[in-house]
């Protein structure tokens, strides 16, 4: 069961953990795989701090297997 991969535009306010919660259902694994592709090359040299009109590729990922764990990275 896979998530088709997907533009994301960042509002006030939002944090790719709680991006990454809200799209995947996860988060740990989940950050690193996003800022980990190329397409996301500026959004990883703002991270934290992401601002309204910044755009997320969010790549297509698998369901983790076991328990889905939520990690807070930033707050």
């Amino acid at each position: 069961d896979r998530l088709m991969s997907l533009y994301y535009k960042c509002k006030d306010g939002d944090a790719l953990d709680m991006i990454c919660k809200n799209i995947y259902g996860y988060s740990r694994s989940a950050v690193e795989a996003v800022l980990a592709n190329e397409k996301n090359r500026e959004i990883a040299k703002k991270m934290p701090l992401l601002e309204a009109g910044d755009v997320v590729y969010l790549p297509d990922l698998p369901k983790p297997e076991g328990p889905t764990i939520y990690t807070n990275l930033w707050n």
